[in-house]
C-alpha cells in the first residue's frame, strides 16, 4: 500500500526505518539488473584488426569483410588469411566476460567453427580477444 503524505506531515521513526530499509534493499537489485544488461551487450559492432586477421561486426548480427588465418577454425597453420562469412550474437561467458559468439564458415566451405570474442577496454584502445584458438593470442583492435 502506498500512502502519500500531506505537506507538514512527518514520518514516524518506524515508517522512516521501513522506507530506508526498502530503499537499501531495492537499489542494489536495480543496479545489478542494469549492470547485467550492459555486460551482455558489449559494444562490438564495427571493424576490428589483428595480426590474426580482420573482422567487421554489423548491427544486424551478420559479419562482413572477414579474413582470418585458417588456424582460427582449426585449419592448417598458414600465414595467409582466408575469407569467411558468418553471424554473431551478444553473449557473456561466466569465466571470460561479455563479448560476441561467432559462427564462421570459410567461403571455400572447408572450415566451420564457433568462436567467442571477449570484449575489454582497459587503459588502451578497445580490444576483442579471440578465445580457444591455435592462431595466437593477438587481440583485435577497433579500427
Amino acid at each position: 500500500m502506498i500512502k502519500s503524505f500531506r505537506p507538514g506531515q512527518v514520518l514516524t521513526p518506524g515508517r522512516l526505518r521501513l522506507a530506508a530499509v526498502s530503499l537499501v534493499c531495492t537499489l542494489p537489485f536495480a543496479a545489478s539488473c542494469t549492470q547485467a544488461r550492459g555486460e551482455t551487450e558489449a559494444p562490438v559492432v564495427g571493424s576490428w584488426k589483428s595480426r590474426i586477421g580482420t573482422i567487421q561486426f554489423l548491427g544486424d548480427g551478420t559479419l562482413r569483410d572477414v579474413s582470418l588465418l585458417p588456424a582460427v577454425c582449426e585449419g592448417k597453420e598458414s600465414a595467409v588469411a582466408v575469407p569467411f562469412t558468418g553471424t554473431w550474437r551478444h553473449e557473456t561467458l561466466s569465466d571470460a566476460g561479455p563479448g560476441a559468439a561467432v559462427d564462421l564458415t570459410s567461403t571455400a566451405g572447408d572450415l566451420t567453427c564457433k568462436r567467442f570474442f571477449v570484449y575489454y577496454k582497459g587503459d588502451g584502445p578497445e580490444r576483442l580477444q579471440l578465445t580457444v584458438t591455435k592462431a595466437g593470442r593477438e587481440p583485435f583492435v577497433r579500427q
